[in-house]
């Protein structure tokens, strides 16, 4: 920090320096009136200096802020990269759960399976129980015959009896546990009922990835047009700059044809200085004459003088010829600043040719002093033009060169542009690809409707026929009362009971008819099941289509920017063309500067600030591009920030999604504790159920086998009265309303089991799937090229950091530059000075020892007339005559 301090105090006190040193510069130059124009240069200079010294310390402001921005959003991406690595852990195990969720899922379809191979084989029992039990009714006929006609063999009917009623018992039980199993079924059926609802919900998902997957593509859509224009504008600014470099040619052209009219001017004027020179020889040689035969010569006075005339008339036509010059001079200024007010150079070449102009005529004036001399400067500007010639050819080779360059990036271009249409018809063919699908999807939607409402119908059959079974229970419960009840009724039981087996094997007819469409209807949602599953991997493979697209466009964007690279670099090659012109323009100076410096210096130090106003106009260029540069880079930081938030937004809405998913596992978990509770209950419901119907057994078994030794005898009977027939009637409506509170408890148990699979079921299609896992790994990706982006807007502050050092440098060295040739000039203008005292001495001496020191001594003084001619030479012959 104080090293920055002292730099900026010492830059502070060298532009006040500076400063102090123009105002002097002038001052001297208002005294002068001739002059008063360059002061007005100067002033603009300094105003161009400050203007620049003040853009140059807002840029180191902007430059600071923009360092300072850069380091906080560098800090944000760090925090972003740590959040987004907890979300990922978080992530996995979240995967893992879902993971051992799906095992589970497939570990009791397996059970299910083995549950229908169960089923199969107990309906084949059951039919074989149903033909033995056919057989035992036929049997049992033929010995009710036999007992009526032959009673010797009682004994051996009775031991038949009791087998065929073990048989019985033995049957019964397998139908209880074929009800059972039944009810397993129904249970199954339930699960495969969800399993479809599952499948629905599914497919509702599949839908919604769909949508998504079109926002993707309408995404992508409006980032290719975005690059096409992006392209246009590229298009744009090569098509400019085409303009500029040849407009710049144009100017050069124009310059160097300038430069040779002024040079073949400057010739012919060398010429006329040459013949004037003789002229003033030769009279030179004829005033001597004149000097010594002055006696001999006073008639050819007359003669001379008039010679004087005639020569002052020559003089007088060489100052209309000047005239003339100065005003074709004149015109060629006007059409140079006609043609060059796009540019300043061409004000340069306007001031160049009227200080060239001034400095013919005050040549004219000193003919006699600057002869010899303008020889010699003929013989350095002839070298000085070869030199320019070779470096104009240089440059237009280098421009020839550039223009093949620009060329092959409107091949370069042209190519790009086909690239990108063939991008655009792969992605309308992409999208009809995927209408195709969806219309699929929507069908198969249709079709699972439909046959979800065939499986709700036919639930709702076997629901009818599990109360047409249950009121056959009910039936057989009737008829083991009245076995009890009445003993000797027991052939129109058997006849109930026969009818009740044809009920029943009528039922089982039924089941096996549902159970028939049931493996229908599931063989369907297999069929289902398959056709989901070959969509998924038909859109497994559009996401890879996608996949590779978005890849592609990630080598478009990559092309785009070599195209920008190559761009800076056609920008940077043109920054060289201005430089060489520059330097070429330097070097033109520079011989204006070696013509100057003879004569006067006062053209160099013009010369040289012209110079520096076009450097300070090209760091004005410079400065305003980096100006726009800085822009540039402030709309990237916004838009890049802006992504930020969004990702910062998405993060906080995982966040709370996995917050709530947590909560409902937890709730998932406490209700899968009370379903262990339920189980119990159940499993000691089922124990108790079981005692009771062994106990009916037994009971039954008593009926049918009295241990009362008089079974064989004749007993009054007698019909129930209406109070018992009543009574017997509440006692069934008493059992029939608990039964149906009992039937009431548990369908609200199955609801509650029902409500809760249904809350598993939703808080496993809320878990993170796929879907989340892609969106973290985009969010990770456009994080990593964020990353890079701000990496590289980094080096570029870096680069621009080292320009404006670069440029501060340069000002120092042209502020160097300015203080040392102010010392030239100063220097020069002593020394000028001297030697026009010294030729003045001589000058005075020429002209008064000869003829003045015998007369006045010296006393008289030597005048110089307007066009700097001594009058000393024509006096003196007059004083001899008047002698």
């Amino acid at each position: 920090m104080e090293k920055k301090g002292t730099d900026e105090y010492e830059e502070s006190l060298g532009f006040r320096i500076l400063e102090e040193d123009f105002e002097e510069i002038i001052e001297e130059l208002n005294r002068h009136d001739r002059l008063s124009h360059f002061s007005i240069e100067f002033q603009r200079l300094i105003d161009a200096l400050r203007e620049a010294r003040t853009k140059e310390r807002e840029l180191v402001e902007k430059n600071k802020a923009l360092q300072q921005q850069v380091t906080a959003n560098a800090l944000k991406v760090a925090s972003a990269l740590k959040l987004s690595q907890t979300d990922q852990e978080t992530i996995d195990r979240l995967k893992q759960e879902v993971e051992t969720a799906w095992r589970m899922l497939d570990m009791e379809h397996t059970k299910e399976q083995m549950a229908q191979e169960t089923l199969e084989n107990l309906r084949l029992e059951v039919s074989r129980i149903s033909q033995e039990l056919e057989m035992t009714k036929r049997l049992g006929a033929e010995q009710e015959q036999e007992v009526g006609a032959i009673t010797k063999n009682k004994e051996a009917l009775a031991r038949e009896k009791e087998r065929l009623t073990s048989e019985l018992a033995t049957l019964r039980e397998r139908l209880a546990n074929a009800i059972r199993y039944q009810e397993e079924l129904e249970r199954r059926n339930d699960v495969a009922e969800t399993r479809v609802s599952e499948l629905t919900v599914e497919l509702d998902s599949m839908k919604s990835e769909i949508s998504k997957e079109k926002r993707f593509k309408e995404k992508l859509e409006e980032e290719l047009k975005d690059l096409k224009n992006e392209t246009a504008g590229k298009d744009l600014e090569l098509q400019n700059q085409s303009a500029q470099i040849s407009q710049n040619s144009k100017l050069i052209y124009k310059l160097e044809v300038h430069l040779r009219e002024a040079k073949l001017a400057n010739e012919k004027l060398n010429k006329e200085l040459q013949d004037q020179t003789n002229t003033m020889r030769l009279c030179k040689l004829d005033y001597e004459t004149q000097l010594t035969e002055l006696e001999k010569l006073q008639q050819d006075i007359t003669e001379k003088s008039q010679e004087l005339k005639f020569k002052e008339k020559e003089m007088t036509k060489l100052r209309t010829e000047s005239n003339r010059m100065e005003k074709s001079k004149e015109y060629l200024e006007r059409r140079i600043s006609m043609l060059e007010s796009q540019k300043q150079v061409a004000e340069e070449e306007k001031s160049k040719i009227t200080s060239k102009n001034n400095m013919l005529e005050k040549e004219i004036n000193s003919v006699r002093i600057q002869a010899n001399i303008d020889k010699k400067l003929n013989d350095s500007l002839k070298r000085e033009k070869e030199m320019l010639t070779k470096a104009a050819q240089k440059a237009t080779a280098y421009s020839q060169e550039q223009r093949r360059l620009l060329s092959l990036q409107e091949l370069h271009k042209k190519k790009l542009q086909e690239e990108l249409e063939e991008q655009q018809d792969n992605v309308t063919r992409q999208k009809q690809e995927l209408l195709a699908l969806q219309n699929e999807k929507d069908r198969l939607i249709a079709e699972s409707v439909e046959l979800n409402n065939q499986v709700q119908d036919y639930v709702d059959d076997l629901k009818l026929k599990q109360m047409e079974l249950y009121d056959y229970k009910k039936r057989l419960a009737d008829s083991d009362a009245k076995m009890k009840l009445q003993l000797g009724l027991f052939e129109q039981v058997r006849t109930e009971r026969n009818q009740i087996s044809k009920a029943l094997v009528e039922a089982q007819d039924e089941i096996n008819e549902l159970k028939h469409k049931l493996k229908v209807k599931s063989y369907q949602v297999e069929q289902l099941k398959e056709d989901i599953s070959t969509k998924e991997s038909l859109l497994v493979k559009e996401e890879f289509t996608l996949q590779k697209v978005i890849k592609e466009k990630e080598g478009l964007r990559l092309d785009l920017q070599k195209t920008v690279n190559e761009l800076k670099e056609c920008k940077e090659n043109l920054a060289v063309l201005t430089q060489e012109e520059a330097r070429l323009q330097k070097i033109i100076t520079e011989a204006d500067k070696d013509k100057a410096r003879l004569s006067k210096e006062l053209n160099q130090v013009t010369n040289e600030r012209d110079i520096l106003g076009t450097q300070l106009v090209r760091r004005n260029d410079e400065l305003s591009l980096l100006y726009e540069k800085l822009k540039i880079l402030q709309c990237t930081l916004h838009k890049g920030e802006a992504q930020y938030d969004q990702r910062l937004e998405d993060i906080r809405l995982l966040k709370i999604e996995i917050k709530k998913l947590r909560q409902e596992k937890a709730m998932l978990a406490r209700s899968i504790k009370n379903l262990a509770d339920l189980r119990q209950e159940i499993f000691h419901l089922e124990r108790d159920f079981t005692r009771e119907r062994l106990k009916c057994r037994a009971l039954e078994e008593e009926l049918q086998n009295p241990l009362n030794v008089h079974r064989w005898r004749k007993l009054e009977g007698s019909d129930p009265t209406t109070f018992e027939l009543i009574q017997k009637v509440q006692i069934l409506q008493k059992r029939l309303l608990a039964s149906n509170e009992e039937a009431i408890k548990r369908e609200s148990q199955l609801k509650q089991t029902e409500r809760l699979y249904l809350n598993l079921r939703k808080m496993l299609s809320r878990q993170p799937g796929p879907e989340t896992t892609e969106k973290l790994r985009k969010t990770e990706m456009a994080l990593k090229d964020r990353g890079v982006k701000m990496k590289c807007l980094v080096a570029e502050l870096t680069v621009y950091e080292n320009q404006i050092t670069e440029y501060k440098l340069e000002i120092q060295q042209a502020n160097k530059e300015m203080t040392d040739l102010k010392k030239k000039y100063f220097d020069l203008k002593r020394r000028e000075q001297k030697v026009k005292q010294k030729e003045k001495d001589l000058a005075r001496e020429e002209c008064l020892l000869p003829v003045l020191e015998p007369i006045t001594g010296n006393t008289s003084k030597s005048r110089f007339l307007g066009s700097g001619f001594n009058i000393c030479a024509a006096r003196a012959p007059s004083l001899q005559m008047n002698a």
